[in-house]
Order: structure tokens, then C-alpha cells, then sequence
């Protein structure tokens, strides 16, 4: 072999002797093995083949690496985004106005509450965890959100069941109660396991503060604030069916202004309108709380006497009524008087039915006002409603009672047909 070819296999072996000796460095550490009597050029062979197999090994194991690394900064990215969801989650309960919770599958237990619920009712979310609904409840909602939850864990496996919606009253810390509008429903995992029940709860006192309001207005008079017509035949309906459950009394009186229309046509609708809050505020001095005076339109008015014992007793309370209203009212800077005519009629002497109650007073009030107004008249038992019954006269000679005004002379004037008997 020339010169020049055994230094260009030199450098040949060289090189690869170099690579392979910076392989080996790399390759884990092997039994020594005896290489005396071999063949240099095998030797070497066989060192480049483990050179080359070092080489697809570290190609193998960087491509591997690269995979890793894509993985680990996916799942960091997606730690982060968790992370992320979660403070986002957190900073929406924390500052967010509806109260969010879970409870326990099985056994009605909080077992989360958003920082919402100090807002709401000044307890630390910490303090009703593993707590019983009784504990934030009262008693009646308690039972009532206990009862849906029980509904929703037995049926948590049905995927379809929807959210339930209903009003629960929470108790506050101060005493106080808060009524809410709640969205209770199951909490499910990725895979559509029911893991828990979540409830959303929003503060309705609003709300109910207008339907409150909206109710009233639809049962109540405008002017006075007393119970409109509407509202008057569903007390004066229940009070007969207490008292034909009882077997107890009641009295309904039938009211109508004399002297109203003068007042309200000499000093204009303002006066009258002033007028009628004056008349509906005595009237409501006059009889008990568990009474009900309404207004049923114009200067008419009645009031529904629950549980009285006797006629007597609704003569008392007529007599009141009267005096009352015979005192000057003052309208601005005037002081002007009325009276008023007013009906009797008693359950059961005079009927069951509302319908023959109201009719018969209103005929017993019109009596009165052919009778000289400014007085009272009981319905007569068994008299049809539309006939006319006269009514005695007073004797001029009778003398008023002292300090009666001239009222108690109309009253002692009026025959009582339930007295006499």
C-alpha cells in the first residue's frame, strides 16, 4: 500500500475512531472485553456499527424528547388555563350578587357556599358548611328545599332531568329573614356523573316588594287604601264560611254618605276626595282589627263585623259608627258635617248566602235613607229584597239623650226587629 493511501486510511480510522470514542462516552458502561488477536479493521467495523446504532438511538431519543416537551408545555398551558378558570370562578363568586352552593348527594348538607352569603345574610360561608338546610332555612323552606333535594338525588342517574325553581325564606344573622328565587339542580363531571346538587339563589325582596305593591293596588281602594270591591266579597265569602264552621256571628253593615254630594260639588273633587280618607279613617277607628271596612264605590262603604254575639252588639258598634262620623270634619280651612245611612244585615238570622247578606243591607240602608238619614236599620228576617218596608218615624216630643247630638234620637227611633223578639 503506497504512502498516500495508508495516511488517508489513517485519517479515515481517525475520524471514525474519534466518533466512536465520543459515542462510547455516551453509551452506558459494558464488560470489558479482550481485543488482543482480533483484527484491527473488525474491531473498528464493529465500533462504526455501534457508532451508528448510537446514532439512530440518540435520533430516537431526541425525537422523544421533543414529544415530551410538546406534552409538558400543553399540560402547563393547560394548568394554567384551569388555573385561570378557577380564579376567574372564584372572583365571580366573590363578587357576584346570587349566593351559589352544593350539597351532598344523598344527604341534604352544604357543602360549599359563594362569599355571597355574608352579603346576603351576614353568616360566613364557612360557618354553614356540612350544615343542615334548618340551619340557613326556615322551618317551612327548609322542609321544602330538603324535599327537592331528596327528589333530585333519586333521580341524579337521569341526565335530562331539568333544573327545579322555587321561593325559599333564609334566615339572617340579624334576625331578619330574605326571600329568594331558587335554581337547585345536579352538578355533573366530564364524563356526566352526578357529583353533586347546586343551588342558585338571587335576592328577590324586590320583587316581591312589587308584587306586593301590584297586589294591593288591584285589591285596594286608591283614595283610601281600604278594600275595594273586589277584595270585600272574597273576606265577606271566607268570614261566612268561618262562621258557618263555627257556628258563630257576623254582621254586615252597608254604608252610604249623606250629605256628600253637596260637599263635593260647593268645594270641588279635592274636598270630596278629602272627605272620603276622612270618613275611611274613622270607620276604621271604629271597629275592631279583625274587621273589614272597604269601599265599594262613590260615598258607599261597608264593614264586615266578624264573630259578633248579638243584634245588640251590632247596635253598639252601629251607634259608634254614627257618632263618629256626625263630628265636623275639617276640609282646608273649613269644618263641614255629614251623616251617613247604614244597613244591618246578620248571619245566619237573615241568611247564608253572601249575595242575600249584602242585598238585604243595602235594602235596610235604603230605608234609612227614606227614614230621615243619619241613621241605622237592621234587615228584616224573610222580607224580599226589593219591597219597601216603612220605616217609624221618631216622635217629635222625644227628647234627645244629653251629649247624643242628633244622632241617638234616629237610633232609638228605628225599630230593631231581632231586639224585640
Amino acid at each position: 500500500m503506497s504512502v498516500a493511501a495508508r495516511e488517508a486510511c489513517s485519517v479515515r480510522r481517525f475520524r471514525v475512531r474519534s466518533c466512536a470514542t465520543l459515542l462510547l462516552a455516551t453509551l452506558p458502561p459494558v464488560a470489558a472485553a479482550d481485543v488482543v488477536g482480533i483484527d484491527a479493521s473488525i474491531f473498528w467495523l464493529l465500533v462504526s456499527v455501534m457508532a451508528i446504532t448510537g446514532l439512530a438511538a440518540l435520533f430516537v431519543q431526541q425525537r422523544m424528547q421533543r414529544r415530551l416537551d410538546r406534552a409538558e408545555r400543553g399540560l402547563q398551558r393547560a394548568v394554567s388555563e384551569q388555573r385561570e378558570a378557577e380564579r376567574r370562578y372564584r372572583l365571580l363568586a366573590a363578587h357576584g350578587s346570587e349566593l351559589i352552593w352544593t350539597m351532598s348527594l344523598g344527604t341534604p348538607q352544604f357543602t360549599y357556599l359563594s362569599p355571597a352569603l355574608e352579603r346576603l345574610c351576614q353568616f360566613a360561608p364557612s360557618s354553614m358548611q356540612n350544615r343542615p338546610p334548618e340551619e340557613l332555612c326556615t322551618l317551612e323552606s327548609a322542609a321544602l328545599l330538603s324535599a327537592e333535594h331528596a327528589r333530585l338525588s333519586r333521580q341524579a342517574g337521569d341526565a335530562s332531568i331539568p333544573e327545579v325553581r322555587f321561593e325559599l325564606e333564609l334566615r339572617c344573622a340579624d334576625g331578619t329573614t330574605l326571600w329568594t328565587d331558587t335554581r337547585l339542580g345536579v352538578l355533573r363531571d366530564e364524563s356526566g356523573t352526578a357529583t353533586a346538587i347546586y343551588g342558585v339563589v338571587s335576592d328577590m325582596t324586590e320583587q316581591r316588594k312589587l308584587r306586593a305593591r301590584l297586589d294591593f293596588l288591584a285589591h285596594h281602594d286608591a283614595l283610601t287604601g281600604l278594600p275595594n270591591r273586589m277584595l270585600f266579597f272574597d273576606r265577606l265569602e271566607r268570614a261566612v264560611a268561618a262562621a258557618r264552621r263555627d257556628g258563630t256571628r257576623l254582621a254586615l253593615l252597608y254604608l252610604d254618605l249623606d250629605g256628600f254630594k253637596e260637599v263635593n260639588d260647593s268645594l270641588g273633587h279635592p274636598a270630596g276626595d278629602t272627605l272620603l280618607m276622612q270618613v275611611a279613617l274613622r270607620l276604621s277607628a271604629s271597629v275592631r282589627d279583625s274587621d273589614t271596612v272597604a269601599r265599594m264605590g262613590g260615598d258607599e262603604f261597608t264593614v264586615i263585623l266578624r264573630t259578633v254575639r248579638d243584634a245588640p252588639s251590632v247596635a253598639r258598634i252601629t251607634e259608634k259608627i254614627l257618632t263618629a262620623l256626625s263630628e265636623p270634619i275639617a276640609i282646608d280651612a273649613q269644618r263641614v258635617r255629614i251623616g251617613v245611612s247604614i244597613g244591618a244585615s246578620q248571619f245566619p238570622e237573615h241568611g247564608d248566602q253572601v249575595g242575600t247578606l249584602v242585598a238585604l243591607a243595602d235594602a235596610a240602608m235604603a230605608r234609612s235613607k227614606r227614614g230621615g238619614r243619619n241613621r241605622w236599620s237592621m234587615a228584616i228576617p224573610d222580607t224580599p229584597v226589593l219591597k219597601s218596608v216603612p220605616v217609624e218615624a221618631p216622635p217629635a216630643e222625644t227628647p234627645p239623650p244629653e251629649g247624643a247630638g242628633s244622632v241617638r234620637p234616629a237610633l232609638a227611633a228605628v225599630r230593631n226587629p231581632l231586639s224585640e223578639s
